[in-house]
């Protein structure tokens, strides 16, 4: 089983709640500003009607570990006593910390192998602008900040053998803190007419593009037209728009010692005043597309479906269905099974409806003489077996294998990634692998049963 694929596939969506907040600081600390007294006027009529502004102190994070790490009685729990959350008041900012007691402080403040990633996930579909977002993240990587973008999701991943104390304010403002000007536009709409026009997009959404009707995409010129006509004024609103509809997450990956020595300090740095405005959300909208129908892709000897796999309980169900297939002595024997991933086309017009997440499996046939009746013909024999034993063993195999990754000698840089993936959600691992029966195995196999 391919364990970093759930890892990797599995970075996706979220969203929470903000209101406003402004402060002044002085040199030494922050301080409430308080309202003067003018002639003629009402103090506190204003006070009443202020419903933009709250005049307070940032707020410290919350540690709200216990929150997620909850143990039920009777049921098996993965211990992870090196991760803490922190939540930020009034933000959508969410910190995960692995402070873990094999990685060893330097003298000089700098650790071994700590690890920086952030994760901006932008549950807005009902405005999606597929476009704007490519654009956006060209923009913010003008000062090669590593900022990678898929569909909804902004990600940078930063900080090895380096300096924490000297490197994390700096990267949130590269990120969190950008006022763009007509040059930085200019590059970025190069970037991404080169991009459209590259092997890698073009390869990338071949499929993508057949799970839409002609009448949902922009046509060449049409696309060309809109690059154009984006001003600088409209990226920086739809910049800190997309940021006032995300979840955002702060993953960090650190010595034990060096944490609990620099815990304060780092978790400032995280959340400086400056970058407030950018951390809070009004609506953030989660309108998760819905799967349509059972749409086939069929290259030559390749069959592309699009899948449900939009969370971790998802994830494992896909990763477990398609080991025991390819473990399968008649599948293996003429198919191979995997899985992938696909970005909604930038074409996509801003009107038409999202319909499809963005995993799918695919299906290889070996023997020329087979086709897809063929698999499917032996997939409705599978599914009449009692598929029980191969499901459980499945399951503690991948039970194993994460404790072997959180708790054992595997290498930080596969720990920060599972971390990554599974966020909040790790602490209740086990749970939700134990939860996973017989009926969502073949239920996910129903989705593949296709007529030739």
């Amino acid at each position: 089983m391919n364990y970093m694929q759930i890892s990797i596939d599995k970075i996706r969506f979220n969203g929470y709640v903000k209101r406003s907040q402004i402060n002044r600081k002085t040199e030494n600390q922050d301080v409430l500003q308080e309202p003067q007294e003018l002639s003629n006027y009402d103090v506190g009529q204003a006070i009443l009607n202020r419903n933009k502004i709250s005049f307070r102190k940032i707020q410290k994070p919350i540690e709200v570990t216990e929150k997620y790490n909850k143990k039920f009685a009777g049921k098996d729990h993965l211990d992870l006593p090196n991760i803490h959350v922190y939540e930020y008041p009034d933000t959508n900012l969410q910190v995960f910390v692995n402070a873990d007691d094999k990685i060893k402080a330097k003298e000089n403040n700098e650790l071994e192998t700590p690890k920086y990633s952030i994760i901006i996930e932008n549950n807005n579909y009902e405005k999606h602008d597929l476009l704007k977002e490519k654009l956006l993240c060209f923009l913010l990587n003008k000062n090669n900040t590593n900022v990678i973008g898929s569909s909804f999701c902004l990600s940078s991943s930063n900080l090895e053998n380096t300096n924490l104390s000297n490197n994390i304010e700096k990267i949130n403002q590269e990120i969190f803190a950008q006022k763009f000007d007509r040059r930085d536009l200019e590059n970025a709409k190069n970037k991404l007419k080169a991009f459209l026009n590259s092997q890698e997009y073009m390869e990338q959404n071949k499929y993508a593009k057949k799970l839409y009707n002609n009448k949902d995409l922009k046509s060449d010129k049409e696309l060309e037209r809109e690059i154009e006509n984006v001003t600088v004024d409209d990226m920086q609103k739809y910049y800190e728009e997309y940021f006032k509809n995300s979840s955002v997450k702060v993953f960090l990956t650190t010595s034990k010692e060096y944490f609990e020595q620099n815990k304060d300090k780092i978790l400032g740095q995280i959340n400086p005043q400056t970058n407030l405005k950018f951390l809070k959300s009004d609506i953030a909208t989660s309108n998760v597309p819905e799967l349509v129908g059972n749409t086939l892709i069929v290259d030559k000897s390749t069959l592309k479906i699009p899948t449900k796999a939009v969370n971790t309980k998802d994830s494992i169900i896909e990763n477990i269905a398609i080991d025991i297939l390819n473990s399968d002595k008649d599948i293996n024997k003429n198919y191979s099974l995997g899985t992938g991933h696909f970005s909604i086309p930038l074409e996509l017009k801003n009107d038409s409806p999202i319909k499809y997440h963005c995993n799918f499996c695919t299906i290889d046939i070996k023997e020329s003489d087979k086709n897809f009746t063929d698999f499917s013909n032996t997939l409705s024999k599978i599914c009449n077996k009692d598929l029980t034993p191969n499901i459980e063993q499945q399951k503690n195999e991948i039970k194993e294998k994460l404790k072997q990754t959180f708790t054992g000698e595997r290498l930080g840089f596969i720990k920060h990634l599972e971390l990554m993936s599974y966020s909040e959600e790790v602490f209740k691992l086990y749970e939700v692998i134990d939860s996973i029966s017989e009926d969502d195995i073949k239920q996910y196999y129903k989705n593949l049963l296709v007529d030739d």
